[in-house]
This record gives structure tokens, sequence and C-alpha cells, in this order.
């Protein structure tokens, strides 16, 4: 704090400093290129890579309102790629090139690898309220202690996991979010599932694996609203 040095002890130190892009220093603004209030480059609703001057496009941190992510910026330039030579083959329509290879920034799968993981798809609790309204949405969550730990007395050690859905029909899934160990393996293949329209009846009926964390998706029962 300005001058002042201060000595603590602590069991963990999480680095979480960010990162910027810098897209002012590429002096874009002298190429025509416009850029957002975030002062980074501006895409097309349609087409977000692909910035105002038709031959120019931006992935990755650079671009505006896209996941800081490495595996984000990876996929949306070879979707770009792609669009790129079907264009210049020029044998299919315009929206067909756009359809199937454009990038789809929903449901994508995000872990923090602190000391105890924590991943997530889709939506928050807040956002779904906010989207659909609190009396629309029904929050299921469970406690658990990995199988791997129990045997260990007194462990204190749990995983903790939510999931969002909606409240009619058979109460698709929006949001999915996991707290314990192996978080990112756990929550990548719930991601496609999610991409392809996963619903709360989908894992009522469907397995798990034994003995693993990711099973007890597939036996929640306990809502938030119960209480």
């Amino acid at each position: 704090t300005g001058e002042k040095r201060h000595k603590i002890q602590v069991n963990t130190i999480l680095v979480a400093i960010g990162r910027d892009a810098g897209p002012e220093k590429l002096a874009l603004q002298n190429a025509g290129i416009e850029l957002a209030p975030s002062k980074k480059v501006k895409g097309r609703q349609d087409e977000p890579e692909r910035t105002n001057i038709d031959h120019i496009y931006a992935v990755g941190d650079v671009l505006d309102g896209v996941p800081e992510l490495m595996p984000v910026a990876q996929k949306a330039g070879k979707q770009v790629a792609h669009r790129i030579h079907e264009r210049m083959l020029a044998e299919k329509p315009e929206e067909e090139i756009k359809k199937k290879y454009g990038t789809d920034y929903q449901h994508i799968p995000t872990t923090v690898f602190s000391p105890v993981e924590y991943s997530f798809v889709g939506q928050s609790e807040q956002e779904a309220i906010e989207e659909y309204g609190e009396e629309n949405i029904e929050v299921y969550h469970r406690e658990a202690t990995p199988l791997q730990l129990s045997i260990v007395k007194g462990n204190l050690r749990t995983c903790y996991m939510k999931l969002i859905c909606l409240r009619t029909g058979p109460q698709r899934v929006v949001g999915m979010h996991y707290l314990g160990p192996g978080a990112d393996e756990v929550i990548a293949g719930y991601a496609i599932a999610m991409k392809l329209g996963l619903t709360k009846e989908h894992l009522d009926g469907s397995f798990g694996v034994h003995p693993s964390n990711s099973e007890e998706y597939f036996n929640m029962e306990i809502t938030k609203r119960s209480g």
C-alpha cells in the first residue's frame, strides 16, 4: 500500500493478475478499425471476429465481448481460417459459410485452478434470474465427500455442485457449477451436453460412473427453493 510494506503469513498464494492485450498500442484506429467502449476491437453481430473492415479479423483477448481463454482464441482462429478459405473458393453461399464455420461463444467451460478447484459452464444463478426471473428457474444443489477422501477420519473436505434449470417442461439446464477435486475434467463433458440441450430429465434418466464425484449430478434432488 503505497510505500508501506506489510509482512503476512499465508497458506496459499493465488496468482490472478489478469492480462491486457493492449489494443491501443496497435494503432488500430489509424487503419480505420472501430473500437468498442472497452478499447478492444469491435466485431460484427453476425460474425464477432470480423471488424468493420472486411479483410481484417481479430481473435483472442484483443476482441471485445469474448472470454479471455486460450482454447477460445485457438478455436476462433481455426474457424476464421475456414471462413476465409471458403470465401476464396466461392463455392458456398455466405450464410452457409457463417453457419458452418462460425464460433459459438456459449457454453464455454471454465476452471479456476485454486487449491480447491472450481469450474462452471453456462450461467450463474444471478444471471439466470436476471434473464428468466427467479420464479422460472429451479436450483438443485448437493454437497458430497469425494470417495477417495472419505477414508480419512475427521475429513472436512467436501465438494459442492449446483445445477441451474428452467422450471417448466423437461427443465433445460442453463448452468452447472462444481467445486472440488478434478473440476476441469468434471465440467468438460457437461459443456458438450449443454450445447446439445441437456435437461434435468436427461440427467435423471442417465447413470454416472461409480465411484466418481461427477456421478452426484445424476442424483440431485434437493432444491434451493425447498429451504
